[in-house]
């Protein structure tokens, strides 16, 4: 509880970042309250028109898989693709068929996001998620995690392909194809550089690269608006993929800085390993911007270890190094170069800067309590 008061108070005093009022929108917040019964719909929807599924035991194993992160946290991914959904469309392009389509790719976003917190939790070697044991940890899981995974990612693909119409399905399909090859890129990465123990290698220029593949969570629902929409130019996927970056570089900070202070999973509902596992997390790169002599020698003695007392002694520098003041300074140097782009923009850019200050605004209301986006 003292983690998420501390957290409340950081964004507080992040004037700007304060959480501002949702423009109305009525797509959005009705998805979030149909989700937990549209989803497990559509997944038997799907499956019954699947002619490889006639295993019951298969059948049962991928269903279970699919549901069992989406339906035990809030669905801001998909939110947000249907919040900018409702900003872009035309109110008279959205019909019944429309609007199934955009609740399709809005689940399927967090079925992605899912696959890759299954797969980051195995990299991680941690333990619970949600206020749950992770899925590899199952009694009927361990190491068939990797073949659960493929099934997932292949009958999300196959999700797609029955639901949506065959005009926009291949560019769609591209679209999720590249999103997972840009999370991992990003796997990739964190792992090579967690691994390598050189600290040397943990600068703000090496974070930005690795968070920004991250960051194409961000893009992508922006991207797939362009295509449900019908606005995808060259131009306009170029200033999505620029800008949307930056605050979804933003968003990965939030959370690195979440996993530090939450040592309980008071906030998160997940396991806080950044610290044991040596990550070229945020707080580790702004430590090592700011810290002395003497406190990079303590950083590398104990930074990447499971011994608690090392563990104690990275926090204890995080304090000396005033790291709530630092992750202050971050985000409002980081708001400030989002804003400058977005007031940049013509009028009649696509999207229209307007839509950009309401995503931002959409972010604001989710990280100014942290732990309305980690689990319901």
């Amino acid at each position: 509880m003292v983690c998420r008061r501390k957290l409340l108070q950081i964004s507080r005093h992040c004037a700007r970042w304060a959480p501002v009022q949702k423009a109305p929108t009525t797509i959005s917040p009705k998805f979030l309250t149909e989700f937990n019964s549209f989803y497990p719909r559509l997944i038997d929807s799907a499956m019954a028109r699947y002619k490889y599924l006639n295993d019951t035991h298969v059948k049962d194993r991928t269903k279970k898989i699919l549901e069992y992160q989406p339906l035990k946290k809030l669905s801001i991914q998909g939110e947000l693709l249907l919040y900018i959904y409702e900003l872009m469309e035309k109110p008279e392009n959205i019909n019944e068929k429309m609007l199934h389509q955009a609740y399709t790719v809005a689940s399927l976003i967090e079925t992605v996001q899912a696959y890759f917190i299954i797969q980051d939790d195995v990299l991680d070697n941690a333990k619970m998620r949600c206020k749950m044991p992770c899925w590899h940890l199952l009694p009927d899981v361990n190491h068939i995690c990797i073949n659960d995974l493929n099934l997932m990612r292949y009958f999300a693909n196959e999700i797609l392909r029955q639901n949506i119409h065959e005009s926009i399905f291949n560019k769609l399909a591209d679209i999720f194809n590249e999103l997972y090859m840009q999370i991992e890129i990003a796997q990739h990465r964190d792992v090579a550089l967690q691994r390598s123990k050189d600290y040397s290698k943990f600068t703000m220029d090496t974070y930005n690269l690795t968070q920004t593949f991250k960051a194409s969570y961000y893009c992508i629902t922006s991207t797939i608006n362009m295509v449900l929409c019908n606005k995808a130019t060259e131009e306009s996927l170029k200033l999505v993929d620029d800008i949307c970056n930056d605050f979804g570089v933003v968003f990965q900070i939030h959370n690195d800085f979440t996993d530090y202070l939450d040592s309980d999973a008071s906030i998160s509902g997940k396991s806080s390993t950044d610290i044991p596992l040596g990550k070229c997390s945020w707080p580790a790169v702004s430590a090592l911007l700011h810290c002395d002599t003497k406190q990079r020698k303590i950083f590398e003695e104990n930074y990447g270890s499971w011994d608690p007392e090392c563990i104690k002694r990275i926090r204890e520098l995080y304090k000396e190094l005033n790291m709530p003041k630092l992750y202050k300074e971050e985000i409002q140097s980081r708001y400030n170069t989002y804003m400058q782009k977005v007031n940049a923009l013509p009028e009649d850019a696509t999207p229209s800067p307007d839509v950009f200050r309401k995503i931002l605004n959409f972010y604001c209301s989710y990280t100014y309590d942290a732990s309305r986006y980690y689990y319901v």
